[in-house]
């Protein structure tokens, strides 16, 4: 480890989707300046919702244009092919060797776990707990293809029966990587292919997405929470108090035709609603919808009795935050393994994409706006969430690990 005074990290988050950037910002933002030298390394499109950020930015060419990585889940394809996951890997060679870090942190960046070996530089991972080989639950895919025709028990179980295979077809392109560096072992597993690290840390709650039997080099560091830095719009202030509010944010992974599901489901209740668009702004709404480009997240939530979101950790940990049940709209196994956990706490429902027709939309929205039980679930998760706080947490890892422990 390097004897000067600053100790320099470089964050790197590959943009999949912002929350594998916004992570590894929130954290760099909470590093102590008098201790450490850090730089974030990103696709240049998120660079301008962190432009105040007290760090220095690397732009990077991420693969994955803005819908590319929601058709890649959604195809049962690998990730990453071995010629991207191989280019990765030189990117992150030129990095690691120009900036010469005492430490490098990934979000989804699994190239660092071949680079970080090559050039002898401690990685930190930061995975969510699901994709732990230590993870108490159990993969499951939103729909399965065959479910039509086999039916869904069948379905499952020919999943959980197929899934060595199938996680060793997604673990290839990696074990490809890895001969060709010449670094020993397979990792048959696509959660230990996930979850590699010197360290690795989830920014997730137990209580959600329990683990057993962790190595000391894991630990939970509780959600990682962020809202794009915006104003509030012009009527954020004018909507009337006579009915619920909804918050709707797919971000910028979710599948937007369902907005159009969502619109028909909602246009004509009893509730106003609020959302994020992404960018992704049309000409007209229903009369009780507010939209804007982004919204500040959190207090979004905050206003709200409910939220419809994908599912995934960040915008559902963000909800729970603050004490407001989700309906999530999973498209993929990540956000539903995540919103099915939602679900056994007793803080929301997932409906998965196929099956979100307006009809059951609606009946969802309805359901869970009329028990109490939903909001007083979100409500203990919000008290358990105020108890972490993943930046001071980080801060001590890094402490013990650079040697700046006082």
């Amino acid at each position: 480890m390097s004897t000067r005074s600053k100790r320099k990290i470089l964050f790197i988050g590959e943009a999949g989707t912002v929350s594998h950037v916004a992570r590894p910002a929130v954290l760099a933002a909470g590093l102590d300046s008098g201790k450490y030298e850090v730089c974030l390394a990103c696709d240049r499109r998120f660079e301008a919702l962190f432009d105040n950020e007290p760090f220095e930015f690397i732009s990077i060419d991420s693969v994955f244009a803005r819908e590319s990585v929601v058709e890649t889940l959604a195809s049962g394809m690998p990730l990453f092919s071995p010629d991207i996951l191989d280019r990765y890997v030189e990117e992150d060679l030129r990095l690691l060797r120009d900036i010469s870090p005492d430490l490098v942190v990934g979000d989804m960046r699994q190239s660092l776990a071949i680079s970080s070996k090559i050039t002898r530089t401690t990685y930190v991972n930061i995975i969510n707990a699901q994709w732990s080989p230590y993870a108490s639950l159990d993969l499951e895919m939103p729909e399965y293809p065959m479910s039509g025709v086999i039916g869904q028990p069948i379905a499952e179980m020919m999943f959980k029966l197929f899934y060595p295979a199938g996680s060793a077809v997604h673990s290839l392109p990696f074990n490809l990587l890895r001969l060709k560096y010449g670094l020993p072992g397979f990792m048959l597993d696509i959660k230990e292919v996930y979850s590699f690290g010197d360290y690795v840390v989830y920014p997730d709650l137990p209580e959600i997405t329990p683990t057993t039997n962790l190595p000391d080099n894991h630990l939970y560091l509780g959600p990682i929470l962020w809202s794009p830095p915006v104003s509030p719009p012009s009527w954020w202030n004018e909507i009337p108090a006579d009915r619920p509010m909804i918050y709707v944010a797919l971000g910028s992974s979710g599948q937007h035709e369902l907005m159009s599901r969502i619109e028909e489901a909602l246009g004509d209740l009893p509730v106003y609603v609020i959302v994020a668009t992404s960018n992704r702004a049309k000409a007209t709404w229903p009369a009780n919808f507010y939209t804007a480009d982004y919204l500040p997240g959190l207090e979004a939530a905050r206003r709200s009795a409910l939220v419809i979101c994908t599912g995934g950790s960040m915008p559902a940990q963000q909800s729970l935050a603050a004490g407001t049940p989700i309906l999530a709209l999973a498209s993929n196994a990540d956000q539903f393994v995540y919103a099915k956990a939602v679900k056994r706490s007793g803080a929301g429902e997932v409906l998965p994409e196929g099956k979100a027709d307006t009809f059951a939309i609606r009946e969802y929205v309805r359901w869970i706006l009329g028990r109490e039980t939903y909001a007083a679930a979100a409500k203990g998760l919000a008290q358990i969430t105020a108890t972490y706080d993943p930046c001071a947490t980080f801060r001590g890892l890094l402490d013990r690990i650079t040697g700046l422990t006082q």
